[in-house]
């Protein structure tokens, strides 16, 4: 890449960091020297989290998902188009539409996985996200076993005076080895693109929605 084509990147790449906030803020003045069409961009976002969030319950893992929420929005997708060619010339405006629908579509992808998340809490027992499904079995018995041992030791350990959140630490301190497991599944996993997902996203939401779990079954046992 030539130093003219980092340099035309950067200067993208500074304009989709305003493009990002649209969304929930006001334009900085940056945003509003360059004339952003902030109303096309907000349209295009919104449309897009709520496809995501509408096809979270269906089986694939979110990366996945995240694409297909980005191709169900193709009336507000061409009104963007149109914006960006009014305000750039027709390179720039095809490099802006490319980073926007990349950035949207990562955004996607983490819309399901909270939406997962949340529909699973409120379930009690639900099931935790879940990547592929052809790797789904291990990743339940990774979870399972995590998550086992969680519980086990958080009930034990309610029987003492110690706080909630001091149980839960030692809880996770207690089984590292299950949490490494699971972490070490999805970092290993052969589509770098899945990997760096299901490490930076997946897995905290994971961890998450254990510790809420795990909460609640140290004060169930602190109520017999």
């Amino acid at each position: 890449m030539t130093g003219a084509a980092r340099q035309r990147r950067r200067r993208c790449r500074t304009i989709l960091f305003a493009l990002v906030v649209l969304a929930t803020g006001p334009l900085t003045t940056h945003a509003q020297e360059t004339n952003i069409p902030r109303k096309e961009i907000e349209d295009y976002v919104r449309c897009n989290l709520r496809q995501a969030r509408l096809i979270a319950s269906q089986e694939g893992d979110p990366v996945s998902l995240g694409n297909v929420a980005n191709t169900m929005c193709p009336g507000e997708e061409n009104l963007l188009i149109a914006a960006l060619q009014h305000t750039y010339r027709p390179k720039k405006a095809y490099e802006m539409l490319v980073l926007l629908k990349n950035d949207v579509a990562k955004k996607n992808s983490a819309a399901v996985v909270r939406t997962r998340a949340k529909k699973s809490s409120m379930s009690g027992a639900g099931s935790l996200p879940r990547i592929a499904q052809h790797e789904s079995d291990e990743q339940k018995r990774l979870q399972d076993e995590w998550q086992q041992c969680l519980y086990d030791t958080g009930a034990r350990f309610a029987a003492t005076n110690e706080p909630v959140a001091t149980i839960v630490e030692s809880s996770l301190a207690v089984c590292q080895p299950h949490e490494d497991g699971l972490y070490n599944f999805f970092s290993n996993n052969s589509n770098p693109v899945v990997a760096q997902f299901a490490t930076r996203e997946l897995f905290p939401e994971i961890r998450k929605s254990l510790e809420s779990r795990l909460k609640a079954v140290i004060l169930q046992e602190r109520t017999k």
